[in-house]
């Protein structure tokens, strides 16, 4: 989508990421990268940041601005240092949910 002030990126809402079949889609790409989980949640953070830098502005599920800043990081997996929510999302391909 293009803006006034660039490329618009809108992330989509909570209730839609938080679906088994979101989940599931984004666990089966974070396999495919073939990234240990801290390795996977550093890509994940340097996405955001090259987005940001590249001229893309990203927006919330709500269409409020998200301003990518120095502690996206922490952000992100704040109380998850060792980034085992990675891991567990990408338990995720292994218990496919169920149609």
């Amino acid at each position: 989508m293009e803006g006034e002030l660039g490329k618009l990126v809108q992330i989509a809402p909570r209730e839609v990421l938080l679906t088994r079949e979101y989940l599931y889609s984004l666990a089966s790409v974070l396999v495919a990268l073939e990234l240990s989980r801290r390795q996977t949640a550093e890509w994940v953070v340097e996405t955001l940041f090259k987005g940001d830098e590249d001229g893309f502005i990203l927006l919330t599920g709500e269409g409020h601005r998200m301003f990518v800043g120095d502690n996206l990081f922490e952000e992100i997996f704040g109380d998850d240092p060792d980034c085992t929510s990675v891991s567990d999302l990408k338990d995720k391909v292994a218990n496919p949910p169920k149609t």
